[in-house]
């Protein structure tokens, strides 16, 4: 299953590694939304960029 996810992340470029793919599902499955947990993975990824950027 995790397989599964990790192909179609790939296919679908989001860069994330298998790590936080199981830590992503993890909190999906304990009930978190998965819609916030987007939005936060894109507010990092521009805090990661800003800062490489200074």
């Amino acid at each position: 299953t995790m397989d599964a996810v990790q192909e179609l992340s790939d296919n679908l470029g989001t860069g994330l590694n298998r790590e936080s793919l199981e830590i992503l599902t993890r909190l999906c499955d304990y009930g978190v939304n998965p819609a916030a947990l987007a939005a936060v993975v894109v507010e990092l990824r521009k805090e990661r960029d800003a800062l490489a950027a200074a």
